[in-house]
């Protein structure tokens, strides 16, 4: 009983503190995130339909994404929410949240 009004006075001053350290964390781990992970570099996904590495896609990789991996991730009813039926599908990535 001792503890309650104690608890009650500060209530406001505990959640503002914890909410500065939460903070604090956050932006820490933010400052960081191109030393752990790497710079982001993101890449042309684009090519001439005659370059090699578009044939080799069309000649080699399709043909194994169609045969092995439509067959569960043709539309958005998959667990993961990837779609492999289109390059844009494939693009995008799996995803838990419903799309």
């Amino acid at each position: 009983m001792m503890y309650k009004p104690f608890f009650k006075h500060y209530k406001h001053a505990i959640l503002i503190l914890a909410s500065v350290i939460f903070s604090g964390c956050a932006a820490y781990a933010d400052l960081n995130y191109n030393k752990l992970y790497g710079t982001p570099e993101p890449q042309q996904r684009i090519l001439e339909a005659e370059s090699f590495h578009a044939q080799h896609y069309v000649n080699d990789v399709k043909p194994i994404i169609d045969n092995r991996c439509v067959v569960c991730h043709a539309c958005y009813d998959a667990p993961c929410q990837l779609k492999m039926s289109s390059a844009e599908g494939i693009d995008r990535g799996a995803n838990k949240d419903k799309v």
